[in-house]
């Protein structure tokens, strides 16, 4: 009877250890799980506070972008014609864009930022083209400009301007007269790190203006 009840007692303990055994083997699954979760959590926030980090910096570089443009027509504002330029306003709807490209960013598009639009146009040729005058004019900016690269702005009159954004080369300077077509730069393909393709606005007092709405679509 001692014995029976000794063998009862080893299977009671042995079972108790096996419950045991399981259990910690539980315990220690969730404890992995909970690691996996708290790292995922972590990954999951460094991942959003980069994300936010870059937008800040997106916002902060498209302000900056915008902000030198702006000083930059104030200080040509004394330079710009305020004769009537009543032949570029005829010519609206019968203008051909100043590179033979793809428009990958249309006027008035979101940029992806919540408040920031594009004032212009992002033109993307597949290779190098030249960039020819939208309109008869004069060159009043021929130079870099941070956020735009090589930059040329052509004064139409009467407080109508182009610009034209992210140019590889000049072939223009401040005070030259262009014709229209006439070659003013040159652009690249946008690559995604230094080529951009062309960027061009048309401004009238300083106030963006949908540039296709002097181009002819047909």
């Amino acid at each position: 009877t001692t014995l029976n009840q000794l063998e009862v007692s080893q299977q009671e303990l042995e079972d108790s250890r096996e419950r045991q055994r399981l259990l910690a083997q539980k315990l220690q699954d969730q404890k992995s799980e909970l690691d996996r979760e708290r790292t995922s959590k972590s990954e999951l926030l460094a991942t959003l506070n980069k994300k936010i980090l870059s937008t800040r910096q997106k916002i902060i570089g498209f302000s900056e972008r915008e902000i030198n443009l702006l000083r930059l027509l104030e200080e040509l504002s004394r330079e710009i014609s305020r004769k009537p330029a009543a032949a570029f306003r005829e010519m609206r709807g019968k203008l051909s864009l100043p590179v033979k490209a793809r428009v990958t960013a249309k006027f008035g598009d979101w940029k992806g930022i919540q408040g920031l639009y594009w004032d212009g146009l992002q033109l993307t040729p597949k290779n190098v083209q030249d960039v020819v005058a939208f309109y008869d004019g004069k060159v009043v900016f021929a130079d870099w400009l941070r956020g735009f690269g090589f930059l040329v702005i052509i004064d139409h009159g009467d407080g109508y301007l182009s610009l034209y954004g992210n140019n590889e080369w000049l072939a223009v300077k401040v005070g030259d007269w262009v014709e229209r077509g006439e070659v003013i730069s040159q652009v690249a393909p946008a690559d995604g790190l230094q080529h951009r393709g062309l960027y061009f606005e048309v401004r009238k007092d300083g106030k963006p203006q949908n540039p296709l709405a002097w181009v002819d679509s047909r």
